[in-house]
């Protein structure tokens, strides 16, 4: 799907800069489409599902960066101690490569993000969290038979 948009007109005519990796298409995903088939129904789910758990991250990290400076800054540190308490310690850390370390970090990372979207997310209206959570799906109109994208007949 992705390389789809990226070769689309709507990618080049995004000027925001969004929607050049799966993580930012998901979180821009405003419905999906397929028959009526059950393998439709759970690429649908699981697009729904994805689509939610990057919305998380995203707006985690919109509520982190919208923050004040030193309130941020004491979420990043006690991310930052929970990374190193996990890894057993500096030592630990410092003799750990690149990548793992790397790798440690946006995990503790993403879970700042998924708990500042939690606490926002405990404060919306069903309605709201209704938006986050639904993926419309428009189903085919066709019989199955029909559908030449399937190989009808």
């Amino acid at each position: 799907m992705i390389e789809t948009y990226q070769k689309s007109p709507l990618m080049e005519n995004d000027d925001s800069g969004r929607c050049r990796t799966l993580p930012e298409f998901l979180t821009k995903l405003a419905a999906s489409h397929g028959d009526h088939a059950a393998d439709q129904q759970k690429l649908n789910a699981l697009l729904a599902e994805s689509r939610l758990d990057e919305l998380r991250r995203a707006l985690g990290a919109e509520f982190l960066a919208a923050m004040p400076e030193e309130e941020r800054n004491a979420h990043l540190l006690e991310a930052k101690a929970t990374f190193v308490a996990r890894a057993g310690g500096w030592e630990a850390v410092a003799a750990m490569g690149e990548d793992e370390r790397t790798t440690r970090e946006l995990v503790c990372i993403h879970e700042l993000q998924e708990w500042l979207f939690q606490c926002v997310w405990d404060t919306m209206s069903d309605e709201e969290k209704r938006s986050y959570e639904e993926l419309p799906w428009a189903r085919c109109g066709l019989h199955k038979d029909l559908n030449i994208a399937k190989g009808g007949q």
